[in-house]
């Protein structure tokens, strides 16, 4: 918030200056006046939120000044600063409009109360406007019929792309960017000069509208931002300005179109959209572009078959003509799609590069169920000896970290989990048989204490093995004496 402190005396002002820095240290802007005169024209030149205006000053009073500066449809919160001989003087000031007078010198306490309430009421409107904003954005988006709520004013609309191999990955940076940038903008924006609204499209492009001056400080945000996903993923966007928002569902519209027009643009970097559709080169990148989209969607849906058919379509010629178009940002972003590292200059070579990655994946995968059965049947055979991750990886000669990665890829489920059901279902049968203390049960199954066994056991059945053996016995019993009488009534 940006708050205006009006007194004549300078030690009030230091005073209530530190006060506020002590609590909320630099979150807000804090601006001094020693007399009414000067206030107005802050209020002329600066947006202010909340104002602790003094009564009794030299020149203008206080309360004449309050009356001067409020206009219909402000939002400033005004608090009076009093002495004990001025409380009629306050009484007057909350029927002009000020929500609360303080007595000087402030207490911290009440000071707090004061402005954190102030600072949660105009949370709360942001939000609300902003939602509402939202909401008219959607109308405009996918309503059927023409919906256009035709505000004017310059406004700088933003549509976010990210691409990386891992699509969980690519939705939890889309949230990241969204969560971040809403901070952004309900900490460092002035919020009556700020109207904005994030949405996601239904093709889930994160997209943002912002209107006024503070789109130019929005893109020095966005630059410095992007850096965080530096290794992880390619993220680029386009940028458009519009003179209303009855451009918006059009703007939007090209913006989609221009989505392969990505592969050519910097990591990290917004693109102003009229460097793109003044390209004379657009329609045949973006065809190139599209080639590549389908192989790469091939491989990461396992498509070996159209990913094969898509490479033959492929002739010396296409490959030829396209070489131009094969560019470094073209090369890093197909790197990134498929997470791996393309050595190859030339576009040929890459392809065959692509073409053998997948062939080496799909090996990869079989080798790996196969390698995952073998786990299971031997821990079957010998749950009793140590079969932990690292001694399975060394018996199979592979890391333990890619035994717990496949493992969890093949079956959903943990390496440890498959082990310790395993070893139940073992227990299970022991203890049930009646004949062989916890103690040697747990012995039997791999364990070496019989705390860490019996804490397992409850852990997964519920229940301790003492529990679960009488449970056992108890309806082995109740069955029999059910079974005898049943036999009784028969022979009756």
């Amino acid at each position: 918030m940006v708050i205006l402190i009006v007194d004549d005396e300078h030690l009030v002002r230091i005073t209530l200056q530190s006060m506020l820095e002590e609590l909320y240290g630099d979150e807000n802007r804090i601006l001094q006046a020693d007399c009414a005169e000067k206030m107005l024209l802050f209020l002329e030149k600066e947006h202010i939120d909340l104002v602790f205006l003094d009564i009794n000053m030299p020149g203008i009073k206080g309360l004449e000044a309050m009356e001067r500066a409020k206009k219909p449809g402000d939002n400033i919160e005004w608090c009076v600063l009093t002495g004990y001989n001025y409380f009629e003087y306050a009484k007057k000031a909350l029927n002009l409009g000020a929500s609360r007078y303080i007595l000087k010198p402030p207490d911290p306490e009440e000071l707090k109360q004061f402005v954190d309430q102030v600072r949660l009421e105009r949370q709360n409107k942001s939000q609300k406007e902003h939602g509402y904003f939202v909401e008219q954005i959607c109308k405009s988006l996918y309503m059927n019929e023409e919906f256009y709520f035709g505000e004017s004013g310059r406004f700088q609309l933003y549509f976010f792309l990210i691409d990386t191999f891992d699509e969980m990955k690519k939705r939890k940076i889309y949230q990241d960017l969204y969560q971040s940038i809403e901070f952004y903008v309900a900490k460092q924006l002035p919020a009556e000069e700020t109207k904005y609204g994030l949405f996601f499209l239904h093709t889930g492009e994160l997209c943002m509208l912002i209107k006024g001056e503070a789109r130019m400080r929005m893109s020095s945000f966005l630059q410095l931002h992007f850096n965080r996903y530096q290794e992880e993923a390619i993220l680029n966007g386009y940028t458009r300005e519009l003179s209303g928002l009855q451009e918006l569902k059009a703007a939007v519209k090209d913006l989609e179109q221009l989505k392969p027009q990505r592969y050519y643009c910097k990591n990290h970097e917004m693109v102003q959209t009229e460097r793109l559709e003044t390209d004379s080169g657009r329609i045949l990148k973006e065809n190139f572009v599209r080639v590549l989209e389908k192989l790469t969607i091939s491989y990461q849906s396992d498509d070996l078959a159209g990913f094969q058919l898509c490479l033959k379509n492929l002739k010396e010629e296409w490959i030829r003509e396209n070489e131009k178009y094969f560019t470094a940002e073209v090369k890093n972003h197909v790197s990134i799609m498929w997470n791996a590292r393309l050595e190859s200059k030339n576009l040929a070579d890459v392809l065959l590069e692509l073409k053998d990655l997948f062939h080496h994946k799909k090996l990869q995968e079989e080798a790996g169920e196969d390698i995952i059965n073998r786990i299971k049947e031997y821990v079957k055979n010998n749950y009793m000896e140590d079969v932990s991750s690292v001694r399975i990886a060394e018996l199979f000669h592979i890391k333990p970290t890619y035994l717990s990665r496949i493992f969890h890829e093949k079956t959903g489920q943990k390496y440890i989990d498959c082990v310790t059901e395993i070893r139940m279902d073992r227990a299970k049968e022991m203890i049930e048989q009646g004949e062989t203390s916890v103690k040697h049960i747990s012995e039997l199954v791999g364990y070496a204490s019989e705390k860490h066994f019996s804490k397992t056991f409850k852990k997964a059945m519920g229940e301790s093995p003492a529990q679960y053996r009488a449970r056992i016995m108890n309806t082995g019993a109740g069955q029999k004496e059910n079974g005898d009488g049943n036999e009784t009534d028969q022979i009756q």
